[in-house]
């Protein structure tokens, strides 16, 4: 991000932009660092839904296994689709 601000945004160093990347990527926001350009937008966007993602997939996962478990604990049978 540093890098595609450059002198406009208020990414003085490599790593306030790190610090911005894993505030939005664990989706914290705090909005202390604010992108000023249309292309910094773009990626922050890119990087919200990456981040979304990363978290969604392995937790839908956790979530059918445990149904399923509960599903075969409470009525004595597999999982039928």
């Amino acid at each position: 991000m540093y890098f595609i601000e450059g002198e406009t945004g208020n990414f003085a160093s490599i790593s306030l932009s790190l610090y911005w990347a894993i505030t939005t990527l664990l989706s914290a926001g705090y909005g202390d660092t604010v992108l000023q350009t249309d292309l910094g937008r773009l990626v922050a966007l890119f990087i919200r839904v990456l981040g979304s993602s990363i978290i969604i997939v392995p937790l839908i996962v956790v979530i059918a296994e445990i149904c399923k478990l509960l599903y075969k604990t409470l009525f004595g049978k597999k999982w039928q689709f």
